[in-house]
């Protein structure tokens, strides 16, 4: 992608000694190009700089993007296929080959990649399989690279080996031209149209495994050969096989604003009590800090998200909040700490009305988020911790509950905020749920 970041070095050592980064995309070889930050700044194919004895990719997301897949073979089975010599199938060998037997027979090997975290219906941006290759090989090879059609592809065996794979879709084609030597890295073109193929099955889901499978092209009739993960086990600088892909998915999204007759603040009963003594629902704000006899106020927010389909898979929750009004005494923001949330379904306590022990009542989960003490236009934001995703109710109401983390400064003066709550005749400046999701 361009932008990423190419590190290599001309020795086996922990040193990064140059790196280069991805400028354009040669649409005539299907490559990269890169350019190095140097007085002779030229695009080259990136292939001369993977060529190194040590290399690595890195990739950069955007922040609102979606974590990319990195992961390698982990276990023999996993990469597969049929040995030149003999031309039979072989889960064992140190190496994989690629291209025709010495018989003059066709090769399909296989790549079986685990917990691959792409949602069904994903977008696949792009999708890549790096190998360390062995050599010296100079004879040119051409192979087809499929997507075996599973949901959740089996390890290869010799009941069932690669050759054996459904791929009815169309295959991604690899000409391969260039000198390999012994642990050179070599990424294939571009898989994202045979990724989309599984993911678009309807029985796909995040979590599963798929495979590679690679088979000769017409016409090829040489070989070559990868690394496989048994040579890595007495070879840790030859790694195996590595898939990498990134993707979007299209999603949804709802604003909600909080229902104020079951808003409101709570104040604790004594300075050092804990619990909750006397609550106020009606007013057009909620309050956070402490008040005169250094008692600390909670407020609970409430929203009804039962809109929500019932297969959404959340990818993101924004809580907002307005501030109403001057600080009392001092900003809590300077002296209490964070602004920390906490969240429960249906409700906090036994009833959605607000009531006294909701200050104290247990939380689904809680501190999962710290809103931005920094203010845009009056707006406080926080951003939810994705472990707070299952406690949004996609059936009923969603209740949140707001307190900085030191309960009091201690100076028996009233030091709080006030902010607009569910009650405020001003509809845009009522607190905001905004849910972001997307249907698999």
């Amino acid at each position: 992608m361009l932008g990423d970041v190419i590190q290599y070095n001309e020795e086996d050592d922990a040193a990064w000694e140059h790196a280069a980064i991805v400028v354009r995309f040669d649409t005539n070889c299907g490559r990269p190009l890169v350019a190095s930050h140097s007085p002779n700044i030229a695009e080259v194919d990136f292939m001369s700089v993977v060529q190194h004895v040590k290399t690595r990719f890195i990739h950069i997301e955007r922040s609102d993007g979606y974590p990319p897949v990195n992961t390698r073979i982990t276990q023999g089975s996993d990469d597969a296929g049929i040995n030149p010599t003999g031309c039979v199938f072989s889960a064992t060998n140190n190496e994989v080959y690629l291209g025709t037997c010495s018989s003059g027979g066709n090769i399909t090997s296989g790549f079986r990649f685990n917990n691959i975290q792409v949602p069904k219906n994903a977008t696949i941006k792009y999708a890549l399989v790096t190998f360390t290759v062995d050599g010296t090989y100079t004879n040119p090879i051409n192979v087809e690279i499929y997507g075996e059609d599973a949901a959740n592809s089996a390890t290869f065996t010799s009941g069932s080996p690669p050759s054996s794979r459904s791929t009815p879709y169309p295959p991604a084609l690899w000409n391969i031209s260039d000198t390999w030597s012994l642990s050179l890295r070599r990424t294939t073109p571009q898989l994202s149209s045979v990724i989309e193929k599984i993911v678009e099955r309807g029985d796909w889901a995040p979590g599963n495994s798929l495979s590679i499978i690679i088979k000769n092209a017409a016409g090829s009739t040489a070989h070559r050969r990868v690394i496989a993960i048994e040579r890595f086990g007495f070879s840790p600088n030859l790694s195996p096989a590595r898939f990498i892909a990134a993707y979007d998915i299209a999603t949804s999204s709802f604003s909600y604003n909080s229902l104020g007759s079951q808003d409101g603040w709570i104040l604790e009963s004594t300075e050092t009590s804990d619990i909750g003594g006397s609550r106020n629902s009606g007013s057009s704000s909620f309050r956070l800090g402490d008040d005169v006899a250094n008692k600390q106020y909670r407020s609970t927010l409430h929203f009804d998200t039962s809109n929500l389909p019932d297969t959404a898979v959340i990818t993101s929750v924004i809580l907002k909040i307005k501030q109403q009004g001057s600080v009392t005494g001092t900003d809590p923001f300077t002296t209490h700490g964070g602004l920390l949330i906490d969240i429960q379904k249906p409700y906090f306590g036994t009833a959605a009305s607000l009531a006294n022990a909701d200050f104290q009542a247990t939380a689904g989960q809680s501190t999962i988020a710290t809103f931005d003490p920094v203010p845009a236009s009056g707006w406080y934001t926080a951003l939810l911790s994705s472990s707070a995703f299952p406690h949004i109710n996609l059936a009923g109401t969603t209740q949140f509950r707001l307190y900085f983390t030191l309960d009091d400064n201690n100076d028996l003066g009233a030091d709080y905020m006030a902010f607009s709550s569910g009650n405020n005749v001003t509809v845009a400046n009522r607190p905001q749920l905004i849910i972001n999701y997307y249907i698999p």
